[in-house]
């Protein structure tokens, strides 16, 4: 380390970042405020969640909404490094900000991706029972239908047991587990991420600048390559195409909605439309978020000469980048992480499932409150 940081001092290092402009203070300050908001309605969505019983899409939004929380130290941290043109914290937490960084960010990607495939298995699933209604009396509920009128008193015991089972059967099946795929996920960032949390390091060079990087030429160049292949070529095409397939299931749905008319699944037919909605919000803002910071992450990559006597084959993203200048990697930075406030948005105003838990706990708090005052 001491070898690498004196060879480079000798370098002419006294121009790096003399012409570099800054971000005005009053705009980091506004991010800041709007991060932290983001931050409480995270942590909201987070703790109302964590009290709740969950499946399916609410256990994939508390690991984002956790996530999102947690991921505001790190957004502070890169804003503030990256309009100081330097690392200017301490030489210890240079590893956890590296590690972090590139373990839930790409969580961020593929958890979104997962909430993705959910939904749209969630939709399928759901036309499937929508179908098997039309056929199965016993589901449907038209009003010209003598049978509707009557009693369930009134229908024998066979048909009573046969429409339990029919009932028991649809509830077992709309049961779609999230717990493979999160494991897997994890699993899969956390062995990305162990390079950057064991092999980075702040060195410090002339003029007080410091660099937060992996040292090592070899393995440098290998984690950059992986993250454009991790977080890039793979993740962003796959939720490209995962929003055209959501956005072509909602105008599916609101066909076969208009053409099967009124069943006692058009509440369930709402909510699916809604979760369609979300999920396709939500791939929007992560693709949106995520393309103008990956863009000048392969451009970086594409422009970068890994030489051992050269500092710039040292330089890694997101605290630096050869191909563009600091102030334009700070901005994008901004709008990156404050996608995290607007999911927090997103799943208090559009996730039918939230609403639902939140309506009950406000419901739930003011009857406990009234019975208090009662006494």
């Amino acid at each position: 380390m001491d070898n690498f940081s004196d060879y480079f001092n000798s370098t002419l290092l006294s121009d790096v970042h003399q012409d570099e402009k800054f971000v005005d203070t009053w705009i980091i300050v506004v991010f800041f405020i709007f991060l932290t908001i983001g931050m409480c309605l995270n942590l909201v969505v987070f703790l109302v969640l964590l009290q709740t019983k969950r499946n399916g899409i609410l256990s994939t939004v508390l690991q984002l909404a956790g996530i999102d929380v947690i991921t505001t130290y790190v957004a502070v941290m890169e804003i503030w490094a990256l309009n100081h043109h330097s690392w200017c914290f301490s030489e210890n937490i240079c590893p956890i900000f590296l590690g972090s960084e590139i373990l839930f960010n790409t969580l961020i990607l593929y958890l979104t991706i997962c909430i993705n495939f959910h939904v749209i298995s969630k939709s399928n699933l759901h036309e499937f029972e929508m179908q098997n209604s039309i056929k199965n009396p016993l589901t449907a509920n038209n009003d010209d239908d003598d049978d509707s009128s009557k009693s369930l008193i009134g229908r024998t015991s066979n048909q009573k047991s046969y429409r339990n089972i029919t009932i028991n059967y649809q509830n077992k099946k709309s049961s779609i587990s999230v717990i493979f795929p999160s494991v897997l996920l994890w699993f899969i960032c956390l062995s990305i991420s162990i390079p950057e949390f064991s092999l980075s390091s702040a060195v410090k060079l002339k003029n007080h600048f410091t660099m937060c990087t992996v040292v090592d030429i070899y393995f440098n160049k290998l984690m950059q390559h992986l993250l454009v292949v991790f977080r890039i070529l793979i993740p962003l095409p796959l939720l490209l195409l995962l929003m055209i397939t959501v956005a072509a299931m909602y105008l599916r749905s609101k066909k076969v909605d208009d053409d099967t008319g009124k069943n006692i699944l058009d509440k369930k037919t709402e909510n699916i439309k809604s979760i369609l909605v979300f999920s396709f919000i939500l791939s929007a803002i992560g693709v949106i978020s995520s393309f103008p910071r990956q863009f000048i992450s392969v451009m970086h990559l594409m422009n970068q000469k890994f030489e051992n006597d050269n500092i710039v084959g040292f330089k890694m993203v997101p605290l630096e980048n050869v191909f563009t200048s600091y102030l334009i990697i700070t901005i994008i930075g901004i709008i990156y992480y404050s996608a995290g406030t607007f999911r927090g948005i997103l799943y208090v105003v559009m996730l039918p499932e939230m609403k639902n838990v939140l309506r009950y706990k406000i419901t739930f708090c003011n009857n406990r409150n009234n019975n208090k005052n009662s006494i």
